[in-house]
């Protein structure tokens, strides 16, 4: 299912369209990723290295199949710390094998080394100054296997990326922001007009054609009202839907007291799904001109983050040439800076489509959302494409590329398989990325 078909009328203008392609006249190229865990290699790219010495504990680590939010439990278990005391630059993906640092206070040092950490393996520790932060990092590395590809891919894939490294790849948030049935969005949405019923029955409810077995018949019984046993059926992997439901039958159908059980930073990610959601429509508008800069643009500086205000397109295009600078979109909130002409006033018929204004993001009563910029691009380093081998699994194509801080390779996968690469770790779970 497409979220264009769970999002509120409002929206349905825009998001009934099909997302284009950069490479839209190079044919789409079938085939299925995440077969197998090592099919997905990760490998983060740190903003700084460890100095050796310090009060925390550095740990190199590679994982697979296993969330980066589980591995943080694991490691406050064993080493008897808060888990917010462990810090991470970045999530990683479940289905792959991953490399990333982690830090920890440095009291953690003698349990680790003889601690048992299923699917992961401590590569290296060592010490640093300060404690590890979401964004401290400059990118991640990627080596993926393309598998059920025919003779032709590789070829048409290196016209791709050859395209993509030369324009900027379309920075499109993943599908792994928006949910199972692409739904978080219509959570956000829900949340950022204080109407809390909407939004625990995108969570819990409003089953659809798609869902099967225990997740239909959950689904079912809370639509309609019968929240004690919804909770019971929802099959253990699903945590939030299950405790939502359970919520709402101890407090009688409460359901503010239902989404704050859910804690804050869960609130914030429907949040901020729903700003995803917006920013790739603007992005979607935007691909036929995207490595093009306009007057009133914001743009956005590569080096360091920062955006302003384009007053001479003309001027400004050998830096976005070069790729010193690119376009900016919005993630939508109460202090953004806006842009001005072409690109302001499609950021502002996008908002208003969706039936949302500026101080929708201020009024929220769960949690508020100033806003920021999102580069429109983002740079493809380091790319290769290797001729087809084989393994057990059978044959593959593999394809490495580098990506900055923030951007999906999954993104990147749709411009080769323009909806016909499927991911194998979603086929399983009754899903697909297609679009």
């Amino acid at each position: 299912m497409s979220m264009k078909t769970l999002i509120p009328t409002a929206q349905q203008d825009t998001a009934n369209k099909p997302q284009p392609y950069l490479t839209w006249n190079i044919p789409a190229i079938p085939g299925v990723f995440k077969q197998c865990e090592d099919d997905f290699d990760v490998e983060e790219i740190p903003a700084y290295e460890p100095s050796g010495e310090g009060e925390h504990l550095y740990l190199w680590i590679e994982k697979k199949g296993r969330s980066t939010a589980h591995l943080v439990q694991d490691l406050a278990k064993i080493c008897g710390i808060p888990a917010f005391h462990i810090g991470v630059a970045g999530r990683k993906d479940v289905r792959a094998r991953t490399r990333q640092w982690m830090s920890l206070p440095q009291t953690a040092e003698e349990k680790l080394r003889t601690a048992q950490l299923p699917g992961c393996q401590i590569l290296k520790m060592t010490r640093h100054r300060n404690k590890l932060r979401v964004g401290h990092l400059r990118g991640n590395r990627f080596s993926l296997k393309l598998r059920e590809v025919d003779a032709a891919a590789e070829g048409r894939i290196r016209q791709i990326l050859e395209i993509l490294a030369l324009r900027g790849a379309p920075n499109f948030f993943g599908a792994q922001r928006f949910g199972m049935r692409e739904d978080n969005a219509c959570v956000g949405h829900a949340i950022l007009k204080n109407d809390y019923a909407e939004a625990v029955a995108w969570i819990s409810g409003r089953p659809q054609p798609e869902d099967q077995g225990e997740i239909k018949k959950a689904r079912e019984y809370f639509a309609a009202g019968d929240f004690e046993r919804a909770a019971r059926a929802w099959p253990a992997f699903f945590r939030n839907s299950a405790r939502v439901a359970r919520v709402m039958a101890k407090s009688k159908g409460n359901a503010k007291q239902a989404l704050l059980s859910l804690g804050k930073e869960m609130i914030w990610f429907y949040l901020t799904a729903f700003q995803s959601h917006l920013f790739n429509q603007v992005l979607t508008r935007r691909l036929p001109a995207l490595d093009y800069i306009w007057e009133g643009d914001l743009a956005f500086k590569h080096d360091n983050g920062a955006v302003f205000l384009v007053q001479n397109a003309a001027e400004e295009q050998p830096r976005m040439d070069r790729f010193e600078i690119s376009p900016s979109g919005p993630l939508f909130g109460y202090g953004m800076t806006e842009p001005q002409g072409q690109a302001g006033q499609m950021e502002s018929e996008i908002l208003a489509a969706a039936g949302i204004t500026k101080e929708n993001f201020r009024e929220a009563a769960l949690a508020q959302c100033p806003g920021v910029r999102r580069a429109l691009r983002c740079p493809v380093t380091d790319w290769r494409v290797l001729p087809l081998d084989q393994d057990e699994a059978g044959v593959y194509l593999t394809v490495q590329f580098t990506l900055p801080k923030g951007s999906y390779a999954t993104a990147l996968l749709q411009e080769i398989g323009k909806g016909s690469l499927r991911d194998a770790s979603q086929e399983e779970a009754g899903l697909c990325i297609e679009s």
